[in-house]
């Protein structure tokens, strides 16, 4: 059994959390719709969902709103949390399917319930990389089996490595935007 760190900063069930911590992860989902919305009506790539653009795009977004969740509230359950609460209000307002957030935050979920603690930019880091990566799959494999039509093996590798390079960069950005909301 893994010993919590010190510092107090040791990750809890989000089940558990108070008012404070159930109202910014429900913020953070509200504030990642909106992005994604304004993302939608400004850049016409974003809703294209190719291999490229809407990856990086979505992951230049997505991974900081999710470890921010986590990190603000220090509970694991957040990261889904957030993806949910972004998912519930696409659905209710676009009638579209919905970028697929909610699989790669539960991988999100996992890496700090196995971790046990927010602390230190180098999991934040690994978090966004891990999100990008589920993401990026799921995509991929929902364009393939769901549309019929799959992203073009020629633009796959290069689309993946821009779009794991924004999700870290994305994590590292939700770790410090999860502190500041933490501290506020």
């Amino acid at each position: 059994m893994k010993k919590a760190p010190d510092g107090g900063e040791a990750l809890r069930a989000l089940f558990t959390a108070g008012v404070r911590e159930w109202g910014l992860v429900l913020v953070g989902g509200g504030l990642l719709w909106g992005i994604f919305a304004l993302l939608g009506r400004l850049i016409p790539a974003f809703t294209a969902r190719d291999a490229t653009y809407y990856p990086v795009l979505a992951c230049l977004v997505a991974p900081a709103f999710i470890v921010a969740g986590v990190r603000a509230s220090g509970r694991w359950g957040a990261a889904t949390l957030v993806a949910l609460c972004f998912t519930g209000l696409f659905l209710a307002v676009a009638r579209a399917a919905p970028p697929l957030l909610v699989i790669p935050a539960l991988g999100v979920d996992v890496w700090y319930a196995y971790r046990g603690t927010t602390r230190g930019p180098g999991g934040a880091v690994m978090a966004g990389f891990l999100f990008a990566w589920v993401f990026y799959s799921a995509e991929a494999a929902w364009t393939l089996w769901f549309l019929g039509v799959g992203w073009p093996r020629t633009e796959l590798l290069g689309g993946l490595v821009f779009t794991l390079l924004a999700g870290m960069v994305s994590g590292v950005i939700g770790y410090f935007l999860g502190d500041l909301l933490r501290r506020a």
